[in-house]
């Protein structure tokens, strides 16, 4: 199998939705762009390093158990936009 990346953008979900929401402008959203991102194409989710964790101010919650597609996983905690 070969190595595979990825460009992501990653933002503060909390800032987002208050940008959608015309809470606060949307230049002033804590994001951050990662160039050649490794991708595991078998993670139910993404993690995040912690530098990127607190670069865009997220907040962490307790992980809880969470099923995907039949396979036991944990629930994601960050959310970023997709194009």
């Amino acid at each position: 199998m070969g190595k595979v990346t990825a460009n992501a953008a990653i933002g503060n979900l909390g800032d987002l939705m208050d940008a959608d929401r015309g809470r606060m402008p949307n230049d002033q959203v804590r994001r951050i762009n990662v160039t050649d991102a490794l991708v595991d194409t078998g993670a139910p989710h993404a993690h995040i390093a912690s530098s990127i964790h607190s670069a865009i101010g997220a907040n962490s919650s307790p992980r809880s158990p969470r099923t995907h597609g039949g396979r036991h996983g944990d629930k994601s905690l960050f959310t970023a936009p997709s194009d």
